[in-house]
Order: structure tokens, then sequence, then C-alpha cells
């Protein structure tokens, strides 16, 4: 140092006053300060040393430049290390860094280092990596690394940061992607920059410098890049299926492409695995939209692990789909299972597969033609029968398995079900026979018992060895005649041909298991009814019936005399198929051609001859069958000689046409309303729609082709468990269809019948056939 001067780094502290030769630190002269006179120049003033000066007054002189601690020493290793120093002129430690800061050091400090009375000392004291921590997981997004850049209290007002600085990372296996590094935004000490993984699973080291290396000693993190989503599995098994037989319907799509297809009233168990640990684990099921695309998604079902996978995967869960609950706009399609997941570095991985679903639920083979409507008892048994001339009637479960088969006729009219009492339910059921040996030709009325197929007592036999043959082609009803001044339940038949009269087939006494067969009208003067028409009968004994002389007639049970015979479309009258009964009100429909008929309407209670005029805009096209809600709005098929065919809906309250969409076809079978307001048709093309029947009246989906000329009405049932019970109101329910020699179960989404019970929702009222609008309609909730 020169004369006066200030301390620099190398030269001395002070230097003897007048002396000559080299020049000194302070620490390596600080041996001889209290042997010789010293100046030391700060802020502007010398101080002067002499050794004459007593260690007290040493010791407050170094107070003001130094930290003592206090221990004595002989040399630094004395001090503890790190920062401590010994000052061996008086073997006492005090704290490196700590010297007060001076205005020019000889040779100038460094920008990162601080001009003080010990030298040039550093500003800096450590790189501190705040985050990411030590062997942390990242995954494939940016990671925010920061960093804090401590500097020594003692110089930090007067520390000047750098602008930046300099991150880098390398991979411990040696790869040359490392990702990259966004530019570094400085907030006082504290450094941050966005760092992008390289898209892999490695092990890197991320490492942060001064922009001088020499200022402070970088710092280093390792990390664990896992920038590689999980990979998720799907399994679905195969739905079990019974195959078909004499004995069991045939559960398998007639279209092969969905022969394994699992069943829209079914649930469905997938096994859901991935290659590594995995949480919030979710899966989402989308349906079928209209023209078999992908519908709308539920809300994702968490995935809990468990269950059983294949093989062996680090994560395995399941996770059970009920297939009712996703929206379905068509017959068949595929609904779409998407599972998503994250890894433990917050890798999204999903997979997606697809499930086809279908709402065939089965065929029962009748092996005859089936041309009327079945009907349903109390625990879902279908009964129905063929109309060969060696022809039966089945009992079938909801399940599809066959309860029993009796051997009777052709049936050519619909069965009727009684009520369920003491466990079982009577079927009341006409078959005709022709050229039997002894008998010649004529019908047979039975009793069945439906819980165990068994015909009560011998049946009501109506022969004639010549002539026009006695036949029940109309359906079957439930009403109640009278036995010693007890009503007792009667299933109704309208006997044909050269019989004429109306047929009870009721105990006989009462309270008795036998059953016998009684004349409404002994005389046998009652006209023939409407091959295929309706029968509407109530619990007092009356009854209605087209008559194949295009006529409408009410009787009384047991009276001969009609209590009104009405004309429908007045002059020589329309020949009329279908009938419902809304309170009061009559309604049949029909027609003698293509472009005549309508829907005719009469008063119940009228007598004589009432006017049965065709409802305002019907009288232009056949209407075969009809069905009816209790706000008044009637849906039918118009049929006329050209393609355009329509399905109407009809206003009764103003009365007029509301509106009528194109192309249904030809209706000849009844339509069904279900519980949700969709209208289920079936043409005699073989199709079958499924309509809204709210604005506007539109087709929801189809099936095309199951069958030719089908004449018989379908019903439609609740979802059912084994034991015959209603399993709930939200399960979608049955469609009992009957095509050619097979009948058809398919699962719909209306969980039931329209159940009003002012409403006539299908053919012949209710599911048990009784024609009588005091049956309830369905036991369905």
């Amino acid at each position: 140092m020169r004369e006066g001067g200030h301390i620099g780094r190398g030269g001395s502290a002070c230097k003897p006053s007048g002396a000559d030769g080299p020049s000194a630190t302070f620490r390596d002269q600080w041996a001889h300060a209290i042997h010789r006179p010293w100046a030391v120049k700060r802020f502007g003033r010398c101080l002067m040393l002499r050794k004459l000066l007593g260690t007290g007054l040493l010791l407050a002189t170094l107070a003001g430049c130094t930290e003592p601690k206090g221990r004595e020493c002989t040399s630094d290793a004395d001090c503890g290390g790190g920062a401590g120093r010994c000052e061996v002129n008086i073997g006492l430690c005090y704290q490196g860094g700590t010297e007060p800061e001076i205005d020019v050091c000889d040779p100038a400090c460094a920008a990162y280092e601080a001009c003080t009375t010990a030298g040039c000392q550093a500003r800096f004291m450590a790189l501190a990596i705040q985050s990411p921590a030590n062997n942390a997981l990242v995954g494939a997004g940016p990671v925010q690394v920061q960093v804090r850049l401590v500097a020594n209290p003692n110089y930090a007002s007067t520390t000047q940061y750098p602008d930046t600085l300099d991150f880098s990372a390398s991979r411990n296996d040696g790869g040359s992607d490392v990702g990259s590094f966004g530019p570094v935004s400085r907030n006082e000490d504290t450094y941050t920059v966005t760092w992008t993984p390289p898209s892999a699973q490695a092990q890197l080291t991320l490492t942060v410098a001064h922009p001088t290396p020499a200022a402070v000693p970088s710092a280093s993190v390792t990390v664990k890049v896992d920038a590689v989503a999980p990979t998720f599995t799907i399994s679905i098994p195969d739905p079990t299926r019974i195959p078909g037989g004499p004995n069991q319907a045939e559960p398998r799509d007639s279209d092969t492409d969905y022969a394994k297809a699992y069943r829209r009233d079914e649930s469905v168990t997938v096994a859901i695995s991935a290659n590594e640990p995995v949480s919030d684990v979710v899966l989402t099921v989308s349906g079928i939209a209209s023209g078999g695309g992908v519908g709308q998604a539920l809300t994702p079902k968490p995935v809990q692990a468990g269950g059983t996978c294949e093989g062996s995967p680090v994560f395995c869960g399941t996770a059970t789909v009920d297939l009712y609950e996703p929206e379905m706009r068509e017959f068949r399609g595929t609904m779409q299972f998407r599972v998503e997941g994250v890894d433990a570095a917050g890798n999204r991985g999903s997979a997606t597969a697809g499930l086809k679903v279908t709402r065939w639920k089965w065929a029962f083979d009748g092996a005859g033609l089936i041309k009327a409507s079945p009907a349903l008892g109390e625990k879902g048994v279908v009964y129905f029968g063929t109309s060969v001339t060696n022809g039966k009637v089945f009992a079938i479960e909801p399940s599809g398995k066959k309860k029993w088969e009796v051997d009777v006729e052709a049936v050519e009219g619909s069965p009727a079900v009684g009520a369920f009492s003491n466990g079982t339910e009577l079927v009341y059921v006409a078959s005709n026979f022709a050229g039997v040996a002894g008998i010649g030709s004529g019908t047979r009325l039975r009793a069945i018992n439906g819980e165990l197929g068994t015909v009560l007592n011998t049946p009501c036999t109506f022969p004639v060895a010549t002539g026009t043959p006695p036949s029940t082609i109309s359906s079957a009803a439930i009403t109640a005649t009278t036995i010693s001044s007890t009503p007792v339940e009667t299933g109704l038949f309208v006997v044909s041909g050269n019989y004429g009269s109306a047929v009870g087939l009721r105990p006989t006494s009462v309270g008795a298991n036998a059953v016998g067969c009684v004349n409404s009208d002994s005389s046998q003067g009652m006209p023939n009814s409407t091959a295929g028409g309706g029968l509407v009968a109530t619990n007092t004994g009356q009854f209605a019936y087209p008559t194949d002389a295009r006529r409408m007639v009410k009787y009384s049970f047991g009276t001969p005399a009609a209590q009104w015979t009405a004309t429908p479309g007045g002059g020589s009258g329309q020949r009329v198929f279908g009938m419902a009964l809304l309170v009061n009100t009559l309604l049949g429909s029909g027609g003698n051609d293509f472009d005549q008929g309508g829907v005719f309407q009469v008063a119940f209670d009228s007598t004589g001859t009432p006017p049965a005029n065709a409802l305002p805009d019907t009288d232009n096209g056949r209407v075969n069958q009809l069905v009816a809600t209790a706000d008044n709005k009637a849906y039918f098929g118009r049929e006329y000689a050209g393609p355009s065919n329509l399905l109407a809906r009809y206003d009764l309250s103003v009365p007029a046409l509301s509106q009528a969409s194109p192309a249904p076809g030809v209706l000849s079978a009844a339509p069904v309303i279900g519980s949700d307001g969709k209208l289920y048709t079936v043409n005699k093309s073989g199709e079958l729609a499924v309509w809204t029947t709210s604005d506007p009246l539109s087709s929801q989906w189809k099936l095309p082709s199951i069958g030719l000329n089908i004449e018989a009405s379908p019903t439609l049932d609740c979802a059912r468990g084994s034991d015959g019970a209603p399993l709930g109101a939200n399960r979608p329910g049955v469609l009992y269809v009957a095509v050619g020699n097979k009948l058809h179960a398919f699962v719909v989404d209306s969980p039931r019948l329209l159940k009003d019970p002012n409403s006539w929702p299908k053919f012949q009222h209710d599911v048990r056939n009784t024609g009588n609008p005091s049956t309830p309609i369905t036991n369905c909730p």
C-alpha cells in the first residue's frame, strides 16, 4: 500500500509512519501492531496505533472492524472452520466476512466481491435451489425452477445481483435430450426459470451457477423425470348366454355382428389395468347417438383398486356400468368406454374401448304363425298361441325360458289372463279346429292354470258337422257375471259362425275350481265378430264388439237383445277392428278400403241406434287399430292406397288432427304407449319404430325387417327379476313383438306401460288383454 493509502489486497493494512520497506497486509503486520505505530485511514480519518496502546484499547478498536467470537485460538482451525477466523496476535476468534467495507482496494475487487478492511471478500455465500426438491419426481409439464442467491448480510446494502444465473441439465444415463430452459426472471435475490423436461423416463441433474463461476459455488439437485403417460387397458368379458332351443329362447341378436353384444338392460363389470401406479382413475361411458355415433357421456365413475385383471399389472381396478344409463338412440350400436388416470408424476393417461350393445333380449320360436297379441301374467309370464292346425299355447318366463306348453288347435284370437289368486292365474284362450273325425269343425274354449299349464276340466267345444263352423276370431276379454248374486270372474268370447253367441267361461259354482261355459244368448242370434277385432267388457257384464256386418254392438251378458247397434260412418257402415273405451266414450277404428275409414265415436251408455260418425279429418284412410291417453289424445296409423301412410295424433277434445308423421308403413297392429311418452309401432313390413308423443311427433329409432305380414299387436312390460317381481321404476322395460313364428323380446327405454286408469295404451287395454277399463293396466311400479 502506498503511504497513507487504503488497505488493498496484498498490501499492508497500515504502514509505520515514515518507514521504508515492502508493504505488509493488515493481518501480516498485526503481530507488530502493539510495538510500533500504524496508520489506518478509514472514512477519511487516520487512527494511530502505537505499541504503547493497551490491549483493552486495541480490542475496542478491533470491535469496529471485526466481530470477536470470544474463543481463544492460535489458528483458524481453533475457530470451528467455515467463516471463523483467528486473530493470533491476541489469540481470539472472530467471524470472517464481517470486516467492514472500505472505499478502495488495490487491486480493485471484482463485482461479486466487497472491498473490506480484510481485503476483497465474497459478496455471495451460496446458491440455494428452493424447487424442485432433491430427488423430486416431475412429469411432462413445465417445471418451475426457483433459486435464491444468498448474499453476505454484512454487504447486502451495497451488493448488486446479476440479472441472470446459468441453468443447465445433464442426464445420468448420458442421453442428449435434457429438455429446455426458458428465460430467467429475477425478483430481488430469487431467480425463476421454466424448465421443460424431456419426453422420457430418466434421472437428471439440474445445476445452477453464477455467471462468473468464481463468484459462488454452483448448486445441483437430482430430479426424476417421468414424462411418459401411463398405459391403461380396458378388458370387457363376453356376456354369458344360454343357447336357444325348444325350451329356451334364443338370446343372441339375429345380426351376427352383435351375437356377443351386451343387452341394454344388463350390467357389465370391466377390468382396468395400468403399467405403473396411478390415481384418480375414472371411467366415462358415452352412449349411442342417432345414426350410431358417440352419444352423450355419463358422469365419470371412479375406479376403485382391486378385483382381478389378466396378467399381473401394477394397477388393477374394476367398475360396473348399468348399460341402461347411457343414452341409446338406436336399436343396436357401440357404447364408448374411456378410462383416464394420472401417475405419480402427474402424467395423464387414457384408453378407449367400444362395447357393442343391443336391445335384442331373446326370440322364442313357437313353430307356428302367431296372429294374436300375447298376454302377460302377474309375474311377467308371456302367454301366446300359434294359429297352425295343431297349435299350441305357450307360457314363457321373462328370461325366455319355456314354462309350459299346451296342445290346442289354431289360436286366432288373443288370450286374456284373469286375476292372480292363490299363487296362480287363469289363461282364457279359444282355438279353432277343422275336419276332426266324428266332430267336424268348430271352436274350443279353455281355461288353463297359469302356474301348472293344466287345463281346467274338459274344454267347452262348439262343433258343427256341416255349414259354417263356429269359430272364435276376435280377442277374449274378462268380465264379471253373477252366480247366486255373487260376481265371479268370467272369460268372455264371441263365438261366431253358425253359433252366434257370446260365451262366458267361469266357475261352475261360487268358489269352485272347475269351470264351465255359459251362453249369453241361448237363442244364438248374436252377430259374428270381426276377425282380429277387439272386445270391450266391464265388470257389470256389459260388452261391446265390432261385427262382420260393419256394425258396432253392445250387450249385457245374459240378455239376448243388443243395448245398442251403431253404424260406423253411417250408410252401409265401415268395418271396425280396433276399440278403446275412455270412460263413457267408445272409439272404434277401421275402414272398408285403403282410402276410406276412420275413427268412430259412440257414447257407451247409449241405447237404440246411436250415431257413430267418423271424427273430422279421419275419414279418408283406413285405421286398423288405435290407442288413447287420458288427456283425450288418440294415436293411430292411417292407411292409404299409395305410399303416403301416416302416424297420427288426434285431439279428441277438439276434435281435430293435431299432427301426422309420414311413412310409418301400414299399421295393422295397435301401437303401444310407454310411461315415458314413447310410442311403439310395428308395421306390416316388419319395421319396429319408436316415436316421441310430444311435439313434434318424431321417430327416435327403428329396427327394419324383423318379419312380414305382422298382425299381432305388441305389448310392454317392466323389467323383472328371476322371481317375476318388478325390479324398479327406473329400469328399461321389455317390448314383446310377435313376428311370424317367433315371439321377440326387445329392451326399450320405457319402464312400463302408461298406467293412467283412464287411458287405453295398448290393444285390449292392459297387459292381461282383458279389454276391461277396470283392470289395472300393469302391476309395474
